[in-house]
């Protein structure tokens, strides 16, 4: 699907992934959480985009706060990036990114 999808149908394209899954138990996980080696990527769903993204940036600082035990707000309106997936079925989603190569990811350290 492609970012900021509108109408019923995106770009999309056939394509291949390698994923590992991990199984957190015992942890509710509201929304979904994504790590690679380059971001960490909070996405939710929503009524509305504004609803969406503070809920994925709200989601993404509790996160961060229950590894780190640090308030890092400021963090993530700094370093954080809003982005639109999809604004055409009835829930609106966005994702938070954190970019694990910022030098403000090592605050979290």
């Amino acid at each position: 699907m492609g970012d900021g999808e509108i109408v019923v149908s995106g770009v999309e394209i056939e394509g291949a992934a390698i994923v590992t899954l991990e199984i957190i138990k015992g942890e509710a996980i509201e929304q979904p959480l994504l790590e690679n080696e380059e971001v960490f990527t909070q996405i939710a769903s929503a009524k509305t985009l504004d609803e969406a993204g503070k809920l994925a940036a709200e989601l993404m600082a509790n996160r961060i706060i229950q590894k780190s035990g640090r308030s890092i707000a400021m963090l993530l309106s700094a370093a954080g990036q809003i982005e639109i997936c999809q604004m055409v079925d009835p829930l609106m989603t966005v994702r938070f990114v954190l970019s694990k190569n910022s030098n403000s990811i090592k605050y979290l350290k």
